[in-house]
């Protein structure tokens, strides 16, 4: 009985032409083709966001770095031999990898909500540091890895520092 019920099913059934494997195979391409493009974009997406998240990390990690450190009074001291002069920045946090941070310290005037002026014999020097510092971290990453001439995407970290 095993027999002749096959024979009955395959009697109507001549399997497929050499046409039809062909259209299913170029539909089968086109989507696999379509699948693998959206994982290639998928995979550089994730990439750039693990870098975007590094760099925020080492922006919070240097503003960490600079709030347990002293305050640097950039209006102390004119003569740039004078031990009283502090250091010209605050230290940076050691990096790793295609990352470049940038620290821009300007002692601000609160009651005019403005910056202070630097002296006109000096640039170095600020007229004025009342205690107060805005202080911008810039982080900038490259998108493409071993480029070191292509900055090309970067996260800022600004605040304020008291001298207390």
């Amino acid at each position: 009985m095993g027999r002749l019920a096959r024979s009955r099913i395959m009697k109507g059934n001549r399997g497929f032409s050499f046409i039809e494997v062909l259209i299913a195979l170029f539909i089968l391409t086109v989507v696999g083709i379509g699948f693998l493009l959206s994982l290639q974009y998928a995979l550089k997406a994730n990439m750039l966001d693990d870098a975007e998240s590094t760099a925020e990390s080492l922006a919070r990690t240097q503003w960490e770095s600079i709030k347990k450190a002293p305050y640097l009074d950039f209006s102390r001291a004119v003569d740039v031999g004078d031990p009283l002069r502090p250091v010209d920045n605050y230290a940076k946090v050691t990096v790793t990898g295609d990352y470049r941070i940038t620290i821009t310290v300007v002692p601000w005037d609160a009651i005019n909500a403005a910056p202070f002026i630097k002296e006109l014999s000096n640039p170095d020097i600020y007229d004025t540091d009342n205690g107060i510092q805005r202080i911008t971290i810039l982080v900038e990453f490259n998108k493409i890895a071993n480029n070191p001439n292509l900055w090309d995407a970067s996260v800022s970290v600004q605040g304020y520092k008291v001298n207390r």
